[in-house]
This record gives C-alpha cells, structure tokens and sequence, in this order.
C-alpha cells in the first residue's frame, strides 16, 4: 500500500491518513476520495507547469541562430528572464 501511494505521488501524512481510515471499514470513504481529489488537483497542476516549462523550452531551444556562445539566445534566455515568453515557474 505505501509503495503503492509513493508511486502516485501521495505526501507521507497522506499515506498515513489513508491506512489510518483503511482500519475502519465500516466508516463513509469521503476523507479517503478527498485525499485523492486533492492529490489529483496536485498532478493536475504539475503538469500545467509541465507544459509551460515545455512550451518555454521548446521556443527558446528553436530560437537560437547564432554561431557562438556569444551571440546564443539559449544563454541569453538564461540570463535575463524578460526574454521569457511566459511565466513558467
């Protein structure tokens, strides 16, 4: 079950809370379907984030004709955060 709970990226308090509420059967399941909801709101964001970081990647990546470090745009991207599309962070 931790292995289990790890791998889907539940927090270590979460995981506690879950085997804590799995000793009780007979109780109603909506803490546990809470606990996932809002692990699941967490994945969901990450991978928005995900996206950006791609997306932002990808342009500054494609953005780059020069012929030295110099006149890079990757280390100039890196250097001044304005040349940023978006905010990615």
């Amino acid at each position: 079950v931790i292995r289990h709970a790890r791998d889907l990226g539940f927090a270590v308090e979460d995981i506690r809370s879950l085997i804590e509420l799995s000793g009780h059967p007979e109780q109603p399941c909506g803490h546990a379907d809470k606990i996932a909801e809002e692990q699941l709101i967490s994945v969901r964001e990450k991978i928005a984030q995900l996206k950006r970081l791609e997306a932002e990647l990808e342009r500054i990546a494609t953005c780059c004709n020069g012929q030295t470090v110099g006149d890079c745009y990757v280390i100039r991207a890196l250097s001044d955060h304005a040349l940023c599309a978006d905010e990615h962070d």
